[in-house]
């Protein structure tokens, strides 16, 4: 998914804060919390979603494509977006939205968010070890949205290029 980063270019307007939170034993905030984080964005418009899909499995198989368009291009119609998930984070920055990644209940954010170097996604990813420091960090790409678009960093650094070198190892 990473090498679709870069990728996708929106042209709709943006508005709002779109929530990508947990909702299971492994979310680190309780729902309360959250809600009163998002209280705080007003008058900004928030909404809340999750990346667990209400569709079925055959469903998502058969239109895979469509399912994930139509993902990006929900989460390309907001201004920042707060996720304690992964593929939020994934999500986001295909869209080209900022995120504000928060702690989970593992390492695996935390760590997660160095995959993508600061030179590179300082204006679209930040880590916040915290809720009042995620909405300072949302604050600030609220006020001041990034001044150009994302690369196709993970594309060209990685996938570019993959097809040949496994075909030279088959050699």
């Amino acid at each position: 998914m990473t090498s679709l980063i870069g990728t996708r270019c929106y042209a709709f307007p943006r508005d709002g804060v779109l929530f990508c939170m947990r909702n299971d034993k492994e979310a680190y905030y309780k729902p309360e919390q959250i809600s009163a984080l998002r209280e705080r964005f007003s008058p900004t418009k928030t909404e809340l979603t999750d990346t667990t899909l209400s569709l079925s499995a055959k469903k998502i198989i058969a239109d895979r494509e469509h399912v994930l368009e139509e993902t990006f291009s929900n989460y390309a119609h907001y201004r920042v977006i707060i996720t304690d998930r992964y593929h939020g984070t994934i999500f986001a920055l295909i869209a080209g939205t900022p995120v504000v990644v928060l702690s989970s209940t593992d390492h695996k954010l935390s760590s997660g968010v160095k995959w993508f170097p600061k030179e590179i996604f300082g204006e679209y990813v930040a880590f916040a070890e915290d809720l009042e420091k995620a909405f300072d960090l949302a604050r600030e790409r609220l006020e001041k949205p990034p001044t150009k678009n994302l690369p196709p960093y993970f594309k060209e650094k990685f996938y570019d290029g993959l097809l040949e070198k496994l075909n030279e190892a088959k050699k």
